[in-house]
């Protein structure tokens, strides 16, 4: 491990966030860190994600340990599987998404873990079982904000989805969980509890919404490297959900995506 990642790890303070993220990414990027530095790097920011005890050093964590992905000194079939289980979870345990803590310092949880998994996706494109853990992972993580994003987290899981290039089942997988899910509309009779349960439902299908959208416009941007008609089913579907012309995707839950692309793209 190179003394120089050894020493900007123990000087990480919340104040100098930023500034340490900096030095490692750029130290990560020079020719001082080879093959070897790089693999014993991994493991060592690896366990100082999984040691931190502070949101700020996790989230910042992700961004370094993307730095050292980037860097491409990294053996994609040794250090995959590694990345992808610490992932998977970390982001299982996240329970805070706040951009701004109380100290008004970055946490940003969902951002980070998007630049991480568009940095995997793009280094380690060959090593799909890996690349569809985090993605999966991912989407889950941004589906649990029990209130709404205003920092286009959906744009960056939208990039991210698109550079994943998954094979169709996992895509298709991946797509019917951003179905949207009839609520009920009557609030007659409801309680206290009943309307928080219709609330965190609204809140859920307000995030799928706005990453089918985002998925629609990067995926343009992109020349459709996603097919077009899936991408479309889910579009029609919000929008039928918001306005009828089509109808609620589903009204008992999440139904299964292959039979919704395959009713909405032959009807006659």
């Amino acid at each position: 491990m190179s003394n120089r990642l050894s020493e900007i790890l123990a000087g990480f303070r919340e104040e100098n966030a930023e500034e340490t993220y900096g030095a490692y990414y750029q130290f990560c990027a020079t020719a001082n860190l080879d093959a070897v530095g790089a693999a014993n790097a991994l493991e060592q920011i690896v366990s100082w994600i999984a040691d931190a005890d502070r949101a700020i050093a996790k989230s910042y964590g992700l961004l370094m340990l993307g730095g050292l992905v980037d860097c491409g000194k990294l053996q994609a079939k040794t250090s995959m599987p590694l990345i992808a289980e610490q992932f998977v979870r970390q982001a299982d345990r996240i329970s805070e998404f706040d951009v701004l803590n109380g100290e008004y310092r970055f946490v940003h949880f969902v951002s980070h873990f998007a630049y991480l998994a568009g940095s995997l996706c793009t280094q380690f494109a060959d090593q799909k079982q890996g690349v569809e853990a985090i993605v999966f992972a991912l989407v889950d993580l941004y589906l649990r904000a029990p209130s709404a994003y205003w920092c286009g987290e959906e744009l960056l899981l939208a990039r991210v989805i698109v550079d994943a290039n998954m094979v169709e089942q996992k895509r298709d997988e991946l797509f019917a969980k951003l179905v949207p899910i009839g609520a009920p509309q009557d609030a007659d009779g409801w309680d206290a509890a009943a309307a928080r349960q219709w609330q965190a439902a609204r809140i859920e299908e307000n995030h799928k919404r706005q990453l089918v959208m985002a998925l629609n416009a990067v995926n343009q941007k992109r020349a459709n490297e996603v097919p077009v008609s899936p991408v479309a089913t889910l579009v029609d579907a919000h929008y039928g959900a918001m306005f009828g012309s089509i109808g609620p995707a589903s009204s008992a839950g999440r139904c299964n995506f292959l039979s919704l692309h395959f009713e909405t793209t032959h009807q006659v």
